[in-house]
């Protein structure tokens, strides 16, 4: 090749390796984010105490151990309070315009890409990244401009983007996860076969040299750690598969004169890919608006000072760990009180009737023992209970972690236990709520603005030629004025073309300062209608119909429209001789009777 793949190789592999040994501290977290997040057990190391546990759970028919699986239901109840906070109302970024002539691009961008979130499956991959941020600590997401093709056609073209595993992605070390994009590299590792190779060559994507990787990876190459999940020596050569690639996919900031790739000196982002470390199978310019990695991640508990953070299972991992021995020491204890330590006379009792394995027992008394009492003859040792307060200590754990994770009983879905006022649990709801919409607000500027920009800037170098906007329902009169018409009817699309959709925007969380609950939403949306009822000054300026859908819609009636009553249409006779018609009343008459006849409906 006439670049310096040998250099390039080199560069490429050591900044991955040099990124793993500082990130690999990080490793052991995740794997304990999974425990702790998890309702699994691990087995006891101990072989003897191993098989003490199976016997137990044979004879009981119930696991000796059980694991309290409250992180869960935290990491749960938090994602999904997110999720509420930023798919409410969809775009969960609105898209604005800075000046004037930016409000129609602003309007065409936020519907575009609206419907790619919908081809692209985009809330539940929004819900994997902050499910990655909750759980593990960050999460990492890749954006780029899809194109599906199938024998008829384009299938899809616009806006995408994957979430990637925290271990895959190797960023600059130099700089804080959160400061990502003003270092020199990120790394995405990954093991694909190589029949995926050859199809991307056919597309275009890789440089002809598949059949030039090498089926093996030299031992000198691989990576003596058990973290590293592909490269590591003790296993690669035991479970390798000759026909699985290994991929390093950099996007390194270099000087493409350095390696002969361009004639350019200045510092670019280059798209480097390296098969099984030797060989490299792409090699090209970022080309990109955004002047940036194509790359978004998050911190659940942010610090630039730090290199990444940890989640909230292993944030809480001392005292769910504690919690779990509270509850199993006290199942062991009163598992010694079901063994029923039972003291009897031989002599006096049929000794097999006491063992025999029945639900209801008769135990015959012998002869010896006419005229003695039952409790003559077998007596159970009373058993004392020195775990009862576990319990109770258990739910002061809960506490501590509901506290520092905010995420509260209200949120939870639970109720309260104690008496309180609605007052007080309202303020409580509301204080809980703040909290979480904090974070949501902190997750939407480390990365979601940032996603939502690069979705913009794709739109606008990408869209080749004009493209049909379908108005989504509810949108019809945000956008009356930009649908297509054809023989005087407005047609539900919208035609959007390259110049259309250049603009100076602003991106804005639209959810993260209303109420999120519908009942919530529908009690603000009656003190509105009520306030705009009592003054006529604002009954003239809102519409009081298209409240009243709105708070229709968040009670669960979509077709509040079917039940609309229409007036019929009466053609008027020829007046009399003398008779005068009466004047049709002015636009201003007729607004105001129908406020009057609205107002009277809602009293």
């Amino acid at each position: 090749m006439r670049f310096r793949e040998r250099e390039l190789v080199n560069r490429i592999t050591r900044c991955s390796d040099t990124a793993f040994n500082k990130l690999k501290d990080l490793y052991p977290q995740l794997q304990d984010a999974d425990d702790v997040y998890s309702c699994y057990l691990q087995p006891l190391e101990d072989e003897r105490e191993r098989q003490e546990e199976i016997e137990e759970e044979k004879v009981y028919g119930v696991p000796s151990r059980i694991k309290i699986p409250f992180v869960t239901a935290l990491v749960q109840s938090l994602i999904s309070y997110l999720m509420a906070v930023f798919t409410s109302k969809l775009p969960f970024v609105e898209i604005q315009g800075q000046g004037p002539e930016d409000v129609i691009p602003a309007k065409k961008q936020t519907l575009m890409i609206a419907l790619q979130m919908q081809r692209i499956k985009g809330i539940m991959k929004l819900h994997q990244f902050l499910f990655d941020v909750i759980k593990y600590g960050w999460g990492w997401a890749e954006v780029w401009w899809d194109k599906k093709e199938n024998k008829r056609g384009i299938v899809y073209e616009g806006n995408n983007f994957v979430n990637i595993y925290p271990q895959y992605v190797l960023h600059d070390p130099r700089v804080s996860l959160l400061n990502f994009q003003e270092g020199e590299f990120v790394i995405e590792i990954s093991n694909t076969h190589r029949l995926n190779l050859y199809d991307g060559v056919k597309r275009g994507e890789y440089f002809d040299v598949i059949d030039k990787i090498p089926r093996q990876i030299p031992e000198s190459k691989l990576i003596n750690d058990n973290l590293h999940p592909f490269l590591n020596k003790e296993t690669y050569f035991a479970e390798q598969d000759r026909d699985m690639v290994f991929l390093e996919r950099a996007f390194i900031k270099i000087r493409p004169r350095e390696f002969r790739l361009d004639e350019s000196d200045d510092y670019e982002i280059w798209e480097i890919i390296v098969a099984n470390r030797q060989v490299v199978i792409k090699a090209v310019r970022h080309e990109s608006s955004f002047g940036g990695f194509p790359f978004i991640t998050a911190e659940a508990y942010p610090d630039f000072y730090t290199l990444a953070n940890t989640g909230l299972p292993d944030l809480v991992k001392p005292l769910q760990q504690y919690m779990d021995f509270l509850f199993n020491s006290h199942l062991a204890n009163v598992r010694k009180g079901v063994n029923m330590m039972i003291v009897y006379d031989p002599y006096s009792i049929e000794t097999d009737d006491l063992f025999a394995h029945k639900y209801v027992k008769m135990i015959r008394m012998k002869e010896l023992a006419v005229g003695k009492k039952p409790s003559d003859v077998i007596y159970q040792i009373p058993f004392n209970d020195v775990t009862q307060n576990n319990i109770r200590d258990a739910e002061v754990l809960m506490q501590l972690m509901q506290r520092i994770s905010g995420v509260a009983d209200i949120i939870m879905g639970m109720p309260y236990i104690a008496r309180r006022s609605a007052t007080e649990i309202a303020g409580s709801q509301r204080f809980a709520a703040n909290r979480i919409k904090t974070l949501a607000e902190i997750i939407n500027e480390q990365a979601l603005v940032d996603m939502i920009e690069m979705f913009v800037l794709n739109n606008i170098d990408y869209v080749s030629s004009p493209v049909w906007l379908r108005v989504m329902e509810g949108w019809e009169k945000e956008y009356a004025n930009l649908q297509y018409e054809e023989e005087g009817k407005r047609i539900p699309f919208i035609k959007a073309s390259e110049k259309d959709l250049v603009g100076n925007f602003d991106y804005v969380l639209t959810e993260a300062m209303l109420p999120i609950e519908k009942i919530s939403r529908m009690q603000a949306l009656t003190q509105v209608m009520q306030v705009a009822g009592q003054s006529e000054a604002i009954a003239r300026e809102l519409n009081l119909f298209e409240l009243f859908k709105e708070w229709a819609r968040n009670a669960g009636i979509t077709n509040i429209e079917a039940f609309r009553r229409v007036q019929p249409i009466v053609t008027p006779e020829p007046p009399a001789q003398g008779e005068k018609i009466r004047p049709r009343p002015e636009p201003p008459e007729i607004a105001r009777r129908t406020q009057e006849s609205l107002e009277g409906a809602l009293i």
